[in-house]
């Protein structure tokens, strides 16, 4: 494969605390869900903003990594699902991406959850690209 994989940009959202996982959100009722989510998705529609990058119209990668203040019950890997899905909506909201469809989303990365983590309990998100490598002797 030629081309260089980059990160496009990244965004922390720290202020709801731990992200939302599967788990809680199949023992919540509907209406709680519907706020969470909206959490979820307005803060990172708001973070998203704050780049100020212009739109795309070529496919990306989403990666995501949960992080966490403690190691207290260290989640799956997949388990914060439910907030990426609100992240990754937020993001099409901005208008960087116009849909999340594979049209622009090639791929979704869930990364291992970071315990004891620098940045405390939130989600990162951020979005890698590949760009075209002029160089012939790979």
């Amino acid at each position: 494969m030629t081309g260089l994989e980059i990160v496009e940009a990244r965004i922390f959202i720290g202020h709801l605390g731990r992200p939302p996982n599967l788990n809680i959100e199949r023992q919540g009722n509907r209406w709680k869900r519907h706020e969470v989510v909206t959490a979820w998705r307005e803060a990172a529609a708001e973070a998203w903003a704050e780049l100020d990058l212009p739109p795309r119209t070529d496919q990306v990668t989403v990666c995501a990594q949960p992080h966490y203040a403690t190691r207290r019950s260290r989640p799956d890997t997949g388990a914060c699902l439910p907030a990426v899905k609100a992240a990754l909506d937020g993001i099409v909201d901005t208008g960087y991406l116009s849909d999340d469809n594979p049209d622009f989303v090639m791929e979704l990365r869930l990364c291992a959850p970071v315990m004891k983590s620098d940045y405390g309990d939130g989600l990162m998100v951020w979005l890698e690209t590949w760009i075209e490598d002029e160089r012939q002797d790979w």
